[in-house]
């Protein structure tokens, strides 16, 4: 599943990252003020680790997956890695699970220091 078609009216994207002590958390206060908009507050870096994931799963296909693997080679099935899908999913858990916007949002997004 598509986690963006649960978000018919979804305009875009915003993300605010700063240094501490300059004025996000006003300036997320601000946004949230448009209509539709659901800017959440910090959540500890947790976009990183998939971030990541998705670079360890890319090298993982790009140079361990050049060529088909035999089930004895270790890294086998690498060249079976499907990105463009892995990184929708990390991208789909991240707006459900951390995010987790309410249906009509237009603007989704979050701030972190």
């Amino acid at each position: 599943m598509n986690i963006l078609s649960s978000y018919p009216n979804l305009k875009g994207f915003i993300v605010i990252v700063t240094y501490g002590r300059s004025g996000s958390t006003i300036l997320q206060r601000i946004v949230q003020t448009i209509p539709g908009s659901c800017i959440r507050g910090e959540n500890n870096g947790a976009i990183n680790p998939l971030f990541r994931a998705y670079q360890r799963a890319k090298r993982a296909r790009f140079h361990f997956g050049k060529s088909p693997t035999e089930p004895i080679n270790p890294w086998f099935g690498a060249e079976r890695i499907q990105l463009d899908s892995y990184s929708r999913g990390l991208a789909g858990n991240f707006i459900e699970h951390i995010l987790n916007p309410p249906p009509d949002a237009r603007w989704v997004g979050f701030k972190e220091i």
